[in-house]
């Protein structure tokens, strides 16, 4: 097979992408970002008059726009070149600098934000990547990374798809555009809550036909390269303020037990009151409560709505245990109280609760103390995850967060014994259900300014799922509802203290 000087240039530009360190003839210095000289320039000028202000990482969709035109261009181009027609070799070789330029200014820039790529690999004549599979679970993991990571930006996506080994080149082109698009529907399943935007690539390696190719050769190309950056460009305010609710950073790590969220100056700082419980304070801020249509397992009490919530609180990082209950209560309904004292205290119903609350109250000479509503207790939990889990959608990190049916072994466990969300809360998911304030009621769609649930209603709510549930019910969004007088032994409770006067200023 005869190899035009153009599907050269084409195959040593998507293999410097995907193999580090391999050279790309006719591609000087695309391995070498640094190479670029800007100068004191607005704007830089490409070989093919396209132009990109500066500097590149505010403009990161203008920039990869210009990749994938250029990219695409080109492949268009070469099915038919006259190599007597020196105007149309010009061009081509405009785009190819054009293109090998933008790639290096986008390796730089994903190297810089640490967003990293995936790549995902097909059989030959397949662009499916199907549900459960290896490739899928793999691109998932990388969606909930960069979604944690997010902080309220948009995330730009460059799909890059490869076919070859398949009828004519045309056909490859086809099945490399297809490749492109796989992983969009994952993506917009899973980052329904954040914005997003995508910019496919094509290509192709060498076709089958007319000639034999060696396996090899094709194997290189059967793959889809996706490449994330996030856009740094002006947030509209609504995402400003909610990216500032949100922009919260973890002290210590995960075996650091005195972590906890980092506030703006003069906020509360974490604090244990007279019996024990650990407390950390959460902000004010917006968040997007229930699921989305598209969430695996949810159900139809989750209706999507955005939430206001106006002023911080504390919120104890475990749940409350069978030693705190006893030294407010003087007893212990627990059913596995033939365990250590630092189980959590179950079989309290939503009126034994308050009782306790009352106690504590009058015991610390305070009326803060209570039960948080649904709406802060998802808050919390979510910790600004939008996604399924406060730790993600990928369900093979479940273990390390969650005492579940799977591997409670029937019983509840010690609190604080698993991985704490990025607000340093432990059992948020699992281990006990958890009560809240609120009557258990359906949701409407308008935004919600510090609900407090329906003012009617026989039931009240419970969160977070515990040790005899299963994983549909300890997702951040699921719920359930239980009469008041109801004593269970996989349903406990955490407090909240409501900030003081002057620590309510939702700041900005």
């Amino acid at each position: 097979m005869t190899v035009s000087r153009f599907g050269f240039w084409q195959l040593s530009l998507f293999l410097s992408i995907f193999i580090i360190g391999c050279s790309s003839p006719g591609i000087p210095d695309a391995q070498n970002p640094e190479s670029i000289e800007t100068g004191n320039a607005e704007e830089i000028v490409f070989p093919d008059g396209k132009k990109l202000p500066l500097p590149a990482e505010k403009n990161v969709s203008g920039l990869a726009q210009i990749f994938a035109d250029s990219t695409n261009a080109d492949q268009v181009k070469s099915r038919r070149i006259d190599t007597s027609d020196l105007q149309i070799l010009k061009k081509i070789e405009q785009s190819e600098k054009t293109a090998q330029m933008a790639l290096a200014m986008i390796q730089k820039l994903a190297q810089e934000q640490g967003t990293g790529e995936i790549t995902l690999f097909f059989p030959v004549d397949s662009a499916i990547i199907p549900k459960n599979s290896l490739e899928y679970q793999r691109l998932v993991r990388f969606l909930d990374y960069l979604s944690i990571h997010a902080k309220g930006r948009k995330i730009i996506f460059i799909s890059i798809g490869r076919a070859s080994a398949f009828g004519s080149h045309e056909r490859n082109e086809n099945l490399a555009r297809e490749r492109a698009s796989a992983p969009v529907d994952i993506i917009e399943k899973y980052l329904v809550n954040i914005p997003h935007t995508f910019f496919k690539v094509y290509g192709t390696g060498a076709a089958k036909s007319p000639e034999n190719v060696s396996d090899k050769i094709h194997a290189r190309h059967q793959h889809t390269r996706l490449t994330a950056l996030y856009d740094t460009e002006k947030k509209s305010n609504e995402t400003e303020r909610l990216s500032k609710s949100q922009d919260i950073e973890l002290h210590g790590n995960d075996k650091d037990q005195n972590a906890y969220p980092r506030m703006k100056k003069n906020t509360p700082l974490p604090f244990t009151n007279s019996i024990g419980m650990n407390f950390v304070p959460v902000p004010c801020g917006e968040f997007m409560m229930g699921s989305p249509v598209n969430e695996t397992d949810r159900k139809s009490d989750e209706l999507l709505h955005k939430v206001v919530l106006t002023r911080g609180f504390y919120i104890q990082t475990t749940e409350a245990t069978q030693k705190q209950w006893k030294m407010i209560m003087g007893n212990n309904p627990s059913y596995f109280s033939f365990y250590k004292d630092d189980y959590p205290a179950e079989q309290v119903s939503w009126y034994d609760v308050i009782e306790f609350i009352d106690r504590l109250n009058k015991k610390e000479n305070v009326k803060t103390y209570d039960l948080p509503t649904e709406a802060q207790w998802e808050y919390a939990c979510r910790a600004t995850s939008p996604l399924r889990f406060s730790f993600g959608n990928y369900e093979n990190h479940i273990t390390n967060y969650v005492w579940f049916l799977d591997n409670s072994k029937k019983k509840s466990w010690p609190v604080s014994q698993k991985k704490p969300n990025t607000w340093n809360l432990y059992d948020m998911h699992g281990n006990l259900r958890e009560w809240c304030r609120d009557k258990y009621g359906h949701y409407t769609e308008a935004t919600a300014v510090d609900p407090l649930g329906p003012e009617i209603g026989n039931e009240r709510v419970a969160r977070g799922g515990g040790w005899f549930d299963s994983i549909v019910d300890i997702r951040c969004a699921s719920r359930k509802g239980h009469t008041p007088e109801s004593r269970k032994r996989n349903l406990g409770f955490r407090l909240i203290r409501r900030f003081a006067p002057d620590e309510s200023e939702c700041r900005p």
